[in-house]
Order: C-alpha cells, then structure tokens, then sequence
C-alpha cells in the first residue's frame, strides 16, 4: 500500500492499490476490517471497482468506493462527505461492539490488535485525509485544525520513515487547498457549526 499509516488506534490513511494481492496481505496483517476507497474518480471504470471488491470481500474485508477527484470538481463535494460519515460511522458502531482481541499485535508489536478502517485514496495525501479529517471533525465535535493535529499527532511511522517524512502535515504535504479552505469554513475554530457542545 502507497504511503500506508496508522491514525491512532482505530484509522489507517494510505495511497492506492500496488498489488492488489500483497495488498490484501497487507491488510489482514494489519487488522484493517474495512476500506473506504477514493481512489476512483467517475471518470474510472465501474469493473475495476467491482474487481476491488471481489478481491477483498473473498478475504473478509469490508469494502465500499465513493468516486471522489481531487480537486474542486465535485459536483456534490458535501454529498461525498455525508455518505462518507454515514459509512465510517456504521463502520465504527460495529467495531465497538467486537469484542477486544487478546491476540499479540502484529508487525513486531506496533500498533494495536484491534480492527482498523483503511480510508484510501491515490496517494493517501489528499481525498482520504480530507475525508478522515471531515469525519473526525463530525463526529466528534472537534475543529477543523484539531482534527488535522490530531492526525498529525497520531501518526505512526512504523514503516522505517523517518518522524519528518511520515508526517504529512508537519512535511507540508496534504489536502488540496480547496479541501482545506472548504473543512476550515465548515469546521472553523471559534463558532463551531455544532453549536455549544452538552
């Protein structure tokens, strides 16, 4: 997987599909229970989808794709997100009702043993960090600059890259800058959208 990274204890970012095989491997290897896939644009063909698909449900991975492109082009750029926080939430609520593995962590120790979800998008810098971070900023109240430091702050550069390059953020890499001017205007710092939080 391009660019692969755990987000905490429960979210995985990465870029798109090398070997679809070894990809699959890699997955399993490290608990990732489901895939929301950006890599696809409209323009791409529904039977590399349903390739994707085939392949990963045979190995027991959820696995949903929403075309999305990279830039200011979508159409329905909050419809993507909303149907994105529908399925991460879904997702989310079935993790935490599994019960809590006591296998040891795989990869050496690194990370956890709990299911991970994998949001994915080309180069995992861009679609899939704008989706992951409109996520965080939904559902659990928070601003669109904390939600960017806590991902930046949760990344796990497990893969032998070192601190600098494995975060994103902190390397100047990431969002489009339309993505980023639309989350800041939809999760600014003060003012939140949510309102005064219970």
């Amino acid at each position: 997987m391009l660019n692969f990274r755990l987000i905490g204890p429960r979210f995985c970012l990465s870029g798109g599909w090398q070997n679809l095989k070894k990809d699959i491997d890699f997955l399993l290897e490290n608990n990732v229970f489901a895939v929301l896939d950006l890599q696809f644009t409209p323009e791409d063909s529904s039977l590399m989808i349903g390739a994707v698909t085939d392949e990963l449900e045979k190995n027991f991975i959820v696995y949903k794709s929403i075309r999305m492109f990279d830039s200011e082009l979508n159409r329905d750029l909050d419809g993507i997100l909303n149907e994105a926080f529908e399925t991460l939430t879904t997702w989310e609520a079935a993790l935490d009702k599994e019960p809590v593995s006591t296998d040891k962590p795989k990869l050496g120790g690194v990370g956890n043993n709990k299911p991970r979800l994998l949001v994915k998008c080309g180069a995992g810098v861009s679609r899939s960090v704008c989706v992951l971070t409109a996520y965080l900023c939904t559902s659990r109240r928070w601003s669109f600059d904390f939600a960017r430091n806590w991902i930046t702050d949760n990344e796990d550069d497990f893969l032998g890259i070192s601190h600098a390059e494995s975060h994103f953020f902190g390397a100047g890499i990431g969002m489009d800058p339309f993505f980023t001017d639309k989350l800041r205007k939809l999760f600014p710092e003060k003012g939140s959208a949510f309102g005064v939080k219970e």
